[in-house]
């Protein structure tokens, strides 16, 4: 399969509260089951992440560790902790409480809440029949935040020490759905949450899969129905004489395998995204955006109407734009160039582009988005009239990206009036003198409120969680804030 783009984001699971691009982590009133008591639960639900404000708590995973098949249940490095958090300050309170053991610091950890549940993943603990552990499988987890339990959901299918996998959680009507794509098994799993967990449905021989990162949330308004209710997964095409042309795509619903093709013409389409309730997917070169409604009749309309992009980039971030469109930034690695593109078709249907260029770094050694975080500054006005200084906070969209592991913001857009207006030619500001980790599977850096978050090594070389301001207006000096616990 041909790729268009490779987005620094997963495209499954991406986790930061403020990102105006990237499945919002939105407190969604929305309902799970008890796998205890067997009673509905109403309740807040977060998206994924390493880090998750829920309630007045802070979660998050404390820090990685080797999984070798030998971490003890009570894992502090590793482990999942909490601590009384106020996200308007960034200020905490007391100390952090160890909540999970598991070892959570791995490539497919992430956590969610759904009411009063926290849902989180870590390596199997399953012995073959020579004793074995078979580690490398990834073991989902339901841990209930009031009984203080947890239970087994799902673990997946290959011992394998180069597994890869896609997973979302979706909620549907009163239910709660864990679906999981098995790229070494090229399956696609689906498993209904509840007193006992059971099997939705398994689709095999998948090539490739992309979920929604809303929890299954439809954000499109007066609709019901948008490409976040789906699961859309490619099959291989043969043509009448067995030669291989491309990828039939479809849409299944994540609780029933109702599988509707979308397209079936033998190209070769890429999968890349959802955004803004709209399936983003690529062909030779161009990105389309294509509305999905759940009809019988809708197919991938390839159209030029629908393109945002007639070129190739390496490194994108997808943006949500307030009027339901979708736009993109990219990084250019020759160039060092950050620019947004707008392209668009001539009067003899030619594309061409017009980019608003956002700044060109003077070195970029090894670039790596974060995403994009919405940030309150304030800011000194001088009042001609009382002739006395006035402070005014104003709405900042920063692209936060990280350079050699060291974390810079860059002023990309800025609130005026109701609308955010594009900031060219700006200079990048160093948020800290730390070096962070750089992303390790769904174990990366990520913004919420004016904080980042992110793996860094402490003083003894072992990786744990810290906070960087995202506020600062010059370069800063300053060391990033341990704020976990250590072992």
């Amino acid at each position: 399969m041909k790729k268009f783009l490779k987005s620094a984001l997963s495209l499954a699971l991406v986790f930061v509260v403020v990102f105006s691009l990237t499945g919002c982590k939105k407190k969604l009133s929305k309902t799970t089951t008890d796998t205890s008591n067997v009673k509905i639960v109403k309740g807040e639900s977060t998206n994924g992440g390493m880090t998750v404000v829920y309630g007045e708590y802070l979660y998050f995973i404390n820090g990685t560790k080797t999984n070798d098949g030998t971490s003890p249940k009570k894992n502090k490095r590793s482990g999942i902790y909490r601590i009384k958090y106020d996200i308007a300050t960034g200020k905490t309170t007391g100390d952090a409480e160890l909540v999970v053991g598991d070892l959570a610091g791995f490539n497919n950890g992430s956590l969610y809440f759904f009411g009063d549940f926290m849902y989180y993943s870590t390596p199997s603990s399953e012995k073959n029949s020579k004793g074995t552990v078979l580690y490398y499988k990834t073991k989902f987890m339901r841990y209930d935040l009031v009984n203080k339990k947890s239970y087994e959901i799902y673990t997946t299918k290959l011992n394998d020490s180069k597994e890869e996998i896609t997973y979302a959680y979706y909620v549907v009507g009163d239910s709660l759905n864990l679906v999981v794509y098995e790229k070494n098994n090229s399956s696609i799993t689906s498993i209904k949450i509840g007193d006992k967990m059971s099997t939705n449905y398994v689709i095999s021989d998948v090539k490739a899969c992309i979920m929604s990162e809303n929890n299954g949330i439809c954000v499109t308004s007066n609709k019901d129905v948008d490409a976040n209710s789906f699961v859309y997964y490619t099959l291989a095409h043969s043509d009448s004489d067995r030669v291989q042309t491309g990828v039939k795509v479809y849409r299944t619903s994540p609780t029933t395998n109702n599988s509707y093709l979308l397209s079936d013409n033998g190209e070769d389409v890429a999968l890349l995204c959802i955004r803004n309730g709209k399936l983003i997917y690529s062909v030779d070169d161009i990105v389309y955006v294509e509305s999905i409604l759940g009809t019988n009749t809708e197919k991938l309309t390839m159209t030029i109407t629908n393109a945002i992009s007639f070129k190739t980039y390496d490194n994108v971030i997808f943006m949500e734009n307030e009027d339901g469109s979708i736009s993109f930034l990219y990084y250019d690695k020759d160039t060092y160039q950050i620019a947004i593109p707008d392209w668009s078709v001539d009067e003899n249907g030619q594309p061409e582009i017009h980019n608003k260029t956002i700044s060109i770094l003077n070195k970029a050694d090894s670039f790596e988005f974060v995403g994009i975080a919405t940030v309150d500054e304030v800011v000194v006005e001088d009042d001609k009239e009382t002739e006395e200084d006035e402070t005014v906070t104003e709405e900042v969209k920063f692209l936060i990206y990280i350079d050699s592991g060291i974390a810079y913001k860059l002023e990309i857009a800025r609130k005026v009036g109701n609308n955010f207006v594009i900031t060219e030619g700006t200079e990048p500001i160093k948020l800290s003198t730390t070096k962070v980790q750089s992303a390790n599977g769904l174990i990366k850096a990520e913004a919420i409120g004016n904080y980042l978050f992110a793996m860094a090594e402490d003083d003894d070389t072992n990786i744990y969680m810290f906070k960087i301001d995202l506020s600062k207006k010059d370069d800063s000096t300053k060391k990033a804030k341990f704020i976990g616990v250590k072992e």
